[in-house]
């Protein structure tokens, strides 16, 4: 006898249960989910420079999608309903998000050391622009550099005025 619902609204029995908003997981590389249990003995640096970042150079977009399709599914199935990803071809992560209907805040991998720094940067702000609004509003793009490690200052000052 709830005034507030009306008579198409659904009584659920929810006694002896919590009830939480969906969870949102703050800091994903989703699409990684392609190297689970690839040299995880190893030591952080050792296992980026040399397990991780070579096998990086060679993924495609379709790669990322389809990594990023498994991690939404886990995300999913543990009550995640909205992610923050830095990634490779955060483009394909953000239509596999699209497609799912969960909520994402994507974003390029921005280091300031590399040669091409300032075109991923231009990229990174064109992905920004064309994913603004996507997947009727649920895709927030971001630019995202790195770490203070691998964004010198007038990389990250150069973010902040895009």
């Amino acid at each position: 006898n709830c005034p507030l619902l009306s008579p198409a609204d659904e009584l659920i029995d929810a006694s002896g249960c919590v009830l939480l908003p969906g969870l949102v997981n703050a800091h994903t590389h989703a699409a990684m989910t392609l190297f689970r249990g690839s040299a995880d003995d190893m030591e952080l640096q050792p296992w980026l420079e040399e397990k991780i970042w070579p096998v990086e150079r060679r993924l495609t977009p379709e790669d990322v999608h389809w990594g990023t399709m498994l991690a939404i599914a886990e995300m999913l199935r543990a009550g995640v309903t909205c992610f923050n990803d830095m990634y490779h071809f955060p483009e394909a992560g953000a239509r596999a998000a699209i497609e799912t209907g969960i909520r994402m805040c994507p974003s390029g991998v921005l280091l300031g050391f590399l040669p091409d720094a300032e075109d991923l940067l231009r990229e990174a702000v064109a992905f920004c622009e064309e994913f603004r609004e996507a997947g009727d509003g649920r895709i927030t793009p971001m630019l995202a550099p790195h770490a203070p490690y691998t964004c010198p200052r007038p990389m990250l000052e150069k973010v902040i005025a895009a």
